[in-house]
C-alpha cells in the first residue's frame, strides 16, 4: 500500500505542483497546508506509512526541536525537509532529531519521487552534498592513525563543554541556552575547537568528539599500568560520561578527560605480585 503524504508548503502553486507529482507517482496526498498549525498529524497514527514533506522555513529557528517533537509524538511519521538554503550543520542536526531526508527545494522531481519511495520503505536518504563532503576529505584524514587522547588538544573547560554539545549535533543557539552563555561566547569556543582539532567545520569536530568518547585517556591508562590508580571495589564501576564535568578548575585552566581505567591489566599485575611474594 502506497504511503500517504502531508504537504506543508507556504506557496500554493508549489503545493499544487507537488500534489500532482506525488499523485501521479501513486502516492496518496492526504492533506496540503500552508502552516504547521493546519496539519492533522493524527493521520499518521492511522497509517502504517505516512510522510510529511515540509518546507524548512515553516520550522523557523528551532527546526530541530520541532522535528524531534513531531517524531516523538508521531513515531510512524517520516519527515522530509525541503530547504531553500542548504546548511550542512543543520542537516546533521535534523537527521539526529529524526528526519528521514533533507534536500534542497530545487531537487529534480524524479529524484524527489525516488526519495519518497525510499523513505516510504523506511530508509533515510542523504543529499549529494554529503558525498561531496566525504570525497573532499584528504586521504590522510580518511585513513588517519587513531586520534590521541583528549588531553593532547589542550581544551579549556568551556571548550570541552561546547564540544560535548557539538557531538550531539546541537546548534549554537541550543548550546547557548543549555550552558547559560551568549551565542558570541559559544561561537568563540567553536572557533577555538576547530583550530585545536585541525578541522574545517563543526561537523568534522562532532565526528572526532564521538570517536573520543570510548578512547581511554593516555595519562589515566599509564597510571593504571604503573599501579598508581586504585582498583574500584564495586563489581560494576560507573562508566565515564562523554567529558568529566567534575573538574573545579576555572575556564582558563586545561581540563582533563576521564578516560576508562584498564582494570583487567591492574588485576593481572596484582595477581602476578601475589604469586611472586
Amino acid at each position: 500500500m502506497p504511503a500517504s503524504i502531508s504537504i506543508a508548503i507556504t506557496n500554493s502553486i508549489i503545493r499544487e505542483g507537488l500534489r500532482r507529482i506525488f499523485t501521479d507517482a501513486d502516492f496518496e496526498v492526504s492533506e496540503s497546508v500552508s502552516a504547521l498549525e493546519e496539519l492533522n498529524l493524527g493521520l499518521s497514527e492511522e497509517e502504517v506509512q505516512h510522510i510529511l514533506v515540509v518546507e524548512r522555513e515553516l520550522l523557523q529557528d528551532n527546526c530541530t526541536a520541532i522535528v524531534g517533537t513531531m517524531q516523538h509524538d508521531h513515531p510512524e511519521m517520516r519527515i522530509i525537509v525541503l530547504t531553500g538554503a542548504f546548511d550542512f550543520d543543520e542537516m546533521v542536526a535534523l537527521y539526529a532529531a529524526g528526519a528521514y531526508a533533507y534536500f534542497p527545494d530545487n531537487v529534480p522531481y524524479l529524484s524527489l519521487v525516488a526519495i519518497l519511495q525510499m523513505v516510504s520503505n523506511g530508509q533515510k536518504v542523504a543529499p549529494p552534498e554529503v558525498i561531496d563532503f566525504l570525497v573532499s576529505l584528504p586521504a590522510a584524514t580518511r585513513h588517519a592513525a587513531p586520534a590521541p587522547a583528549i588531553e593532547a588538544f589542550g581544551f579549556r573547560d568551556r571548550e570541552l563543554r561546547v564540544l560535548e554539545h557539538l557531538a550531539l549535533g546541537q546548534p549554537n543557539k541550543a548550546i547557548s541556552r543549555e550552558m547559560g552563555i551568549n551565542e558570541a561566547a559559544v561561537k568563540a569556543a567553536v572557533k577555538a575547537i576547530l583550530r585545536k582539532l585541525g578541522v574545517e567545520n563543526r561537523t568534522q569536530a562532532a565526528v572526532m568528539a564521538r570517536e573520543l568518547i570510548n578512547r581511554p585517556s593516555s595519562l589515566v591508562g599509564q597510571e593504571a599500568v604503573e599501579g598508581n590508580v586504585d582498583i574500584p571495589q564495586t563489581s560494576h564501576p560507573p562508566q565515564p560520561s562523554l567529558f568529566d564535568h567534575g573538574s573545579t578548575s576555572s575556564d582558563s585552566s586545561t581540563r582533563r578527560f576521564s578516560g576508562s581505567i584498564q582494570t583487567d591489566r591492574m588485576i593481572a599485575r596484582k595477581s602476578r605480585d601475589t604469586l611472586l611474594q
